[in-house]
């Protein structure tokens, strides 16, 4: 909770704390990616959303094969 700009109380639950780590990365990525491909759209880099183009992306990689923090 803040007040006046300042931080005056934090709350957490299920045994967390301020250093408890959550992996987001599988929930935020596609959020992420479909922002920059709307503004990839929006820009000209990308032709359209109809047709898959390889030439983009990079090698193939998957989250089992990522190493983790």
């Amino acid at each position: 909770m803040a007040r006046h700009g300042r931080l005056v109380a934090e709350y957490y639950f299920g045994g967390t704390d301020s250093t408890t780590l959550f992996d987001v990365r599988r929930s935020v990525t596609k959020s992420v990616v479909c922002a920059l491909t709307g503004i990839a759209l929006r820009d000209g880099v990308l032709r359209g959303t109809a047709t898959f183009d390889r030439a983009y992306l990079a090698a193939v990689d998957t989250l089992d094969s990522a190493t983790a923090p």
